[in-house]
């Protein structure tokens, strides 16, 4: 059975993610990787052809790099936004 964890990390990636969001996606990854895989065999695909069905998912890897670190970008401005939007408003009924 292909280790897709490996295969996921060999080709992704993803520098300034921290590091539990990076292992969070590749496990995602590696998840989706292997249900196709399985999903392959259980349509009677051989191992071989199951894996390389899994592995056409992805055709660019630095293009999914790049967006999910867009992705994860714009995810940690709205946090912070979130974030600074309640001290403004808690600082504010603390002064009132």
């Amino acid at each position: 059975m292909p280790d897709w964890r490996k295969y996921v990390r060999e080709r992704l990636r993803l520098p300034g993610l921290r590091a539990e969001r990076e292992a969070e996606i590749v496990e995602d990854l590696a998840q989706q990787l292997e249900d196709l895989y399985r999903g392959a065999l259980e349509r009677g695909a051989s191992a071989s052809e199951g894996e390389a069905t899994a592995q056409r998912e992805v055709q660019d890897w630095h293009a999914l790099a790049r967006e999910i670190t867009r992705s994860d970008i714009r995810h940690r401005r709205e946090i912070d936004q979130r974030l600074l939007d309640n001290l403004e408003n808690g600082a504010g009924a603390v002064k009132g």
